[in-house]
């Protein structure tokens, strides 16, 4: 019975990771929507010199709609960007540079939930560990039961 239970323990994890790696791989095949190309330019525009720029369209792990169904789903987005405008600022004030521009662009009215990353070049040089997104309890209304 114990033999059992673990088998079937195994089969649920490897069955988790093969969806998984299905549907990053199915938003790797996706080319950037209307949200996450405006989010791009803005930042290139606006925050100059930068550095390195990652614009991750996390929409489909929260709300759990295949990407391949919704191609233009844009609720949730990461950020990382590195500039040395950042050098000697606080977290709060590289976070107003980004944000600034956004808002002004109206993207918070097309999004639920933004995570920014901001880093230095020689802050990026060191390590380019990138924190998961929190759990979000709420996506954007449109959760598949």
């Amino acid at each position: 019975m114990l033999v059992d239970k673990g088998v079937h323990v195994m089969v649920k994890l490897l069955s988790g990771l093969f969806l998984c790696s299905r549907i990053m791989s199915a938003a790797s095949q996706i080319p950037k929507n209307r949200v996450t190309l405006l989010i791009e330019t803005i930042l290139k525009k606006q925050l100059n010199p930068l550095t390195h720029l990652e614009v991750i369209n996390e929409s489909f792990s929260h709300t759990g709609i295949s990407p391949l169904d919704e191609p233009e789903l844009s609720s949730h987005y990461k950020l990382v960007v590195v500039s040395p405008l950042f050098e000697n600022k606080s977290i709060v004030q590289c976070h107003r540079l980004v944000q600034q521009p956004l808002q002004d662009a109206e993207v918070f009215n097309l999004i639920h939930a933004l995570q920014i990353i901001t880093r230095t070049p020689q802050a990026w040089e060191k390590s380019q560990n990138v924190p998961e997104a929190p759990k979000c309890q709420g996506g954007d209304g449109r959760r598949k039961k």
